[in-house]
């Protein structure tokens, strides 16, 4: 979705610059995927699904979560309400 360039590397990012900006196809190409990526992995849905799992990991790993049960049985956050 884009060119990388060594951080202190001025030459090379403006290389990269030129690159993008020298082929409108590419340009657009590139901006689509950047956009498609972003919704796909930074949306509110994605973002909180992420969370869920990292907690439920957790929960399920945890002595006290697994004496109280109903911990485990609480249904899942909804998160299809369109966030």
């Amino acid at each position: 979705t884009g060119f990388l360039a060594p951080l202190t590397d001025a030459a090379e990012f403006a290389k990269g610059l030129n690159w993008v900006l020298e082929d409108g196809e590419r340009r657009q190409y590139l901006s689509n995927a950047s956009r498609q990526r972003a919704e796909n992995e930074f949306s509110y849905r994605a973002v909180g699904q992420r969370f869920e799992e990292f907690y439920r990991g957790l929960l399920d790993k945890s002595p006290v979560a697994k004496k109280d049960s109903t911990v485990m049985d609480r249904p899942s956050s909804n998160l299809n309400n369109g966030l």
